[in-house]
């Protein structure tokens, strides 16, 4: 920075030709800085990143808790199949269709025809 005038005050300076051209040249850095960080391109700045960011990590956490819920549920399952026979011939039944000697098993159509389309 250029040396004060004599006198030594700021005042001095800044009425001089060199302070306002260095007062221009520090308010336009200023500026050119402000609009980059609202409105930077660079995905390292501006607000506009920051908060498609901040969007995705709240979407991020609630694929994380639903992925926590089911393997709690999962888990449920897996330890009652591993204890529980009653729960077991359920879930075999259910699944996969088993009867025991004797049963007769009716299947029904969920609401479609033989060309995949529902009928009335």
């Amino acid at each position: 920075m250029p040396e004060v005038a004599e006198g030594g005050d700021r005042e001095t300076f800044l009425s001089s030709r060199v302070g306002r051209v260095a007062l221009a040249a520090v308010v336009s850095v200023n500026i050119v800085l402000i609009v980059s960080l609202l409105f930077g391109g660079n995905s390292l700045t501006g607000i506009a990143a920051y908060r498609e960011l901040t969007e995705e990590y709240r979407a991020l956490q609630m694929e994380y808790q639903e992925c926590e819920r089911s393997q709690i549920l999962l888990s449920r399952q897996i330890l009652m199949l591993k204890t529980d026979g009653k729960y077991m011939e359920k879930m075999i039944r259910q699944k996969l269709n088993y009867m025991r000697a004797g049963e007769i098993q009716y299947l029904f159509e969920d609401g479609k025809n033989s060309s995949g389309e529902k009928t009335k």
